[in-house]
This record gives structure tokens, sequence and C-alpha cells, in this order.
């Protein structure tokens, strides 16, 4: 399960650490960005389905407390790592640890160098509400999106719109970890209304949004690391979600996307973001119009796919932030290389094959090239298997609570 294109480094105890807030698909991505880059990374963990300190790449390991539990006993941590192992470089890899380290940033910053924008522009981002908004008052395609603030306004929107529609969260990693789902598809008033009414039960806010048609190739994202009044930019499409349509990246292959450029630079100009950050978008078959679908102020899933096309972006930010080493616009590795999910790739892949419209070809031609996976590895196998048999207990949990009507417990990962 070897990748192509990179080998690990030891890392140099001389260097400040990276702590990396978080231990899933994102977080593991950055940890292999920065351990092959000789950097030495501390990663900072919280939840039961944590795999990615478990990497060879992590030099020190701390449990934490929840960062939205207890914000306090996770900062204190923060700082606790600063008197262990000196001041570094705190790189937030899910909404969770980003909300609280953006926002408590002045008690962060004596102890550590933080790589999260200020809260004024963060929340900006993390409340999908006030995105959207942004988006269409300077004019980047986006779709209409209602915000209801009670259920009477959620009654008077179902009149307006056109179904199918999305009810998605203002706050997504939220509703998430309730739901198990990112959004939910509706296609009546009805439905429209039960969406509402059961996450405002958990006092989660929703957006009533339109639905954007196409299928999962139509995703587009814009990776970009702004900083001293220049970029770097990757561009990528993702080929395969898990689930279908509207789920999670499971396959994404670099590709030249123009049409992506000026509407991601004109957001982020307009939020004043600098700092590395993912912006999603899809391809609207109506009108051939990439329309806005999320900003990502963090490192997101598939961080490790551009390394595979010679672009580290968490080293880039680590040299720049930490070592005052501003980056040069690297070269790209000039063919495809694509990220793989295998663990969401396989199951769903063997669940959808009849459905998905997508040939064995399509299927395996990830396999056959330029590539990194964003778990297994042959160099860095241990992350793989954690995450693998915790998946398989968890499931045999659900099975077992199902049989004797206990319920089973949540998988959901950042």
């Amino acid at each position: 399960m070897r990748s192509n294109g990179w080998r690990p480094s030891m890392p140099d105890d001389r260097l400040p650490p990276a702590i990396v807030l978080s231990s899933h698909l994102a977080a593991m991505g950055t940890i292999r960005c920065l351990g092959v880059a000789g950097i030495p990374v501390v990663n900072v963990h919280y939840a039961d389905s944590d795999f990615a300190h478990v990497s060879r790449h992590v030099r020190q390991r701390i449990p934490s407390p929840h960062p939205e539990h207890d914000e306090d006993g996770f900062v204190e941590t923060l700082i606790d790592a600063g008197r262990r192992f000196g001041r570094g470089l705190i790189i937030p890899a899910n909404d969770a640890t980003l909300g609280v380290v953006s926002r408590r940033k002045a008690e962060l910053e004596p102890h550590h160098v933080v790589a999260a924008d200020d809260w004024s522009i963060v929340e900006r981002v993390i409340d999908k509400r006030h995105t959207y908004e942004l988006a269409h008052r300077i004019g980047v395609p986006a779709p209409r999106t209602d915000t209801p603030a009670t259920r009477a306004d959620a009654e008077r929107i179902a009149e307006t719109f056109l179904f199918p529609c999305l009810v998605k969260p203002r706050v997504s990693h939220r509703y998430a970890e309730l739901f198990r789902a990112k959004l939910a598809r509706v296609h009546d008033r009805g439905e429209l209304l039960h969406e509402y009414d059961r996450a405002a039960a958990e006092g989660i806010e929703v957006m009533i949004q339109e639905y954007i048609p196409g299928d999962d190739r139509q995703s587009y994202n814009y990776d970009a690391y702004r900083a001293h009044g220049g970029s770097i930019e990757y561009t990528a499409q993702k080929l395969r979600l898990a689930p279908p349509e509207f789920g999670l990246p499971r396959v994404v292959v670099s590709r030249a996307a123009p049409h992506l450029l000026e509407p991601a630079r004109q957001l982020l100009d307009a939020l004043g973001y600098s700092g590395y950050s993912c912006t999603e978008f899809k391809v609207d078959p109506r009108d051939g119009v990439a329309k806005l679908m999320e900003v990502n102020a963090r490192v997101n899933r598939s961080v490790l796919h551009p390394l595979a096309s010679g672009i580290n972006f968490p080293a880039i930010l680590y040299r720049d932030l930490m070592l005052g080493q501003p980056p040069d616009t690297p070269k790209p590795y000039p063919g495809r290389a694509y990220w793989i999910d295998l663990a969401g790739d396989v199951r769903y892949s063997v669940r959808g094959w009849r459905t998905e419209g997508l040939s064995w070809r399509d299927y395996l031609r990830p396999y056959t090239g330029r590539k990194v996976f964003a778990v297994g590895d042959g160099f860095d196998i241990m992350p793989f298997l954690k995450r693998s048999f915790g998946t398989l207990a968890t499931r045999w949990r659900r099975v077992r609570g199902a049989v004797s009507g206990s319920g089973g417990g949540s998988d959901v990962a950042a």
C-alpha cells in the first residue's frame, strides 16, 4: 500500500514542533506532510475514533479534553504543551479546534504561533451563512440560500423554494457529529419542516439552500496559501464521494481549473483572509458556472494530495510562520496525481458500482497512477490499522446494539 512520489525524513529535533490539533484525516495528511519534510510533530488528540496520533511521524502524543466540551481545559493543554516542548506552531485540523484557537488566540500567542486567522474572519467562514451572504454581496456565484430564524420563517421559505432543496447546518461539524451526515436533501414542504425541527431540537441553526444537480465529478477544490502579498495555488477535481453526491471525498485528482481562480481569489480577498485555505465549488450543469460550496479556513481532508504533485502546504506554512522563510512558488509535478481514501472508496465502490455509472477501468485508474493514500501507506501503516480495527469495532457494536435494542455508537470522523 505504498504511495508514489515521496519518502519519509528523520525529524530535525533542533526545530520547534508543529502541534497538530485533532487526529482524523485532515490531521493525518498534515502530520505526514510535516513528517516527510523533517519537521517534528506533536499531536493533540481527544476522540475515541482518533488514529493519526499513532503515525510514525508523531514524536509526542498529548490526550486532551474535547475542545467544545471543555474549552478551558483544551486551551490549558495547549499552554502546557508550550511549557513541555517549547514554543510551537499550532495547526488546527478541524473546525472544532479552529474555532477555539481562533477565539482564544490572544491567550495562546505568548506560548505558540497560531496558524489560524483572527476570529473576526474565521467566524465568517465557520458559520456558512456569513460566507454565502458575502458571496452574494460581491457577486461570487453561489446557490440561493435563506436562513430561517424561526419555524415560521422555515414555513415561509418552504413556499418559495423549488424541490428538491437542501437543509444545511450553518456550523457543519456539530450537525455531522449528531446526525452523521453533512446535510439533508428534502423533496417537499413536509420533509423540509421535519429536518428543520430535528435540527432545532438539538439547538442547531440551519439554512435552506438551492440544490445544485450534477454528479461527484462536478466538484472541485481550490487550495491556496496566501502570504506576503502572493499566493500558492492548487486545484483538484473530486471524482468520487462517500456517500455519492453529498458525502466526503474518497478519490480526488489534480487538475487545472482556471474557472475557479477568479471567484476564489475574489472571495478570499473580500474576507481579508491570509494563510492556508481550501475553497470548494460545484459546477452547475444547468449553466456551466462554478458555484461556491464552502470555504475551509484550515487544513482540509485531502491536504496530503498536493504533496503528490510536489506542493507541501503544511511545510510551506511551517517554514513561513516559524522559520521566517517566505515561500517560493513550487513547480508542481506535471502529470496527474490522485488522493485516495482507500477505506471509503472500497466500501462505496462495492456498494454503488451498479448505480454510479462508472466502469471498472474508472474505478481502477487512480490506483495505477501517481497517488497518495489518505491513511494507509507502506511507510506508515499503524494509522490505517487503528482506523480499520476501530471501524470494525464500531460496526460490531452497532450490530449488537440493533440485536439487543440498545442502539449503537457513532463513527463520524472530522
